[in-house]
């Protein structure tokens, strides 16, 4: 699964992960840590961000925590129908998460013939 995090963040970021919310209520819970995307950055000094923080590609083995072992499938389903999965940016002022974005379905991008 690839990825592309684009933030403003005049005053940086340490990392960026994927967190699993609780099912009963994903919008109003935190969740256990299941990737991590960008990151950690210098643990001293964030780094600032204004546009592209990173680019990756995902893959089972980067899977941990809730849905280590269940491949990358599950992590799709989890993002298309449950809405369960969300991004959590990490700041050094805010080591436990200071912008957090819930995921979801997205249609393709249209491609101009």
């Amino acid at each position: 699964m690839y990825n592309q995090i684009n933030i403003i963040a005049p005053g940086g970021a340490r990392a960026a992960e994927l967190h699993q919310a609780n099912s009963q209520d994903p919008l109003n819970t935190n969740g256990n840590t299941t990737a991590v995307l960008w990151g950690p950055y210098d643990p001293h000094q964030d780094k600032p961000v204004d546009g592209q923080l990173g680019v990756g590609k995902l893959t089972t083995p980067d899977l941990f925590g809730p849905l280590k072992g269940l491949g990358i499938i599950n992590l799709k389903d989890q993002i298309d129908n449950g809405g369960l999965i969300y991004l959590v940016i990490l700041t050094k002022d805010h080591p436990d998460g200071e912008m957090r974005g819930q995921l979801g379905a997205a249609e393709p991008p249209l491609v101009a013939g």
